[in-house]
């Protein structure tokens, strides 16, 4: 299974690189900020109050084709 996850992780990355390279277009970036809600709920929870948290992030948008973006992130959500 690691073999697997390996070889598959190996060429998504070497088919992210063919495909930058045939693209003439830019790699674009967009910060991602926002707020979260949660709660716990059961028979263990003392407290049913909301706690908000705060959610950060950074996507890159990398063109595949003319129609076709892949964006990978990467995010911080605090909870």
């Amino acid at each position: 299974m690691k073999k697997i996850m390996i070889s598959v992780s190996a060429m998504a990355v070497m088919s992210f690189a063919v495909a930058t390279q045939a693209n003439a277009q830019t790699i674009g970036f967009s910060p991602e900020v926002g707020v979260n809600f949660s709660n716990v709920v059961g028979d263990q929870s003392d407290n049913n109050e909301s706690k908000a948290g705060l959610k950060v992030g950074l996507n890159a948008h990398v063109p595949l084709t003319e129609n076709l973006y892949l964006s990978p992130g990467l995010h911080y959500s605090q909870k």
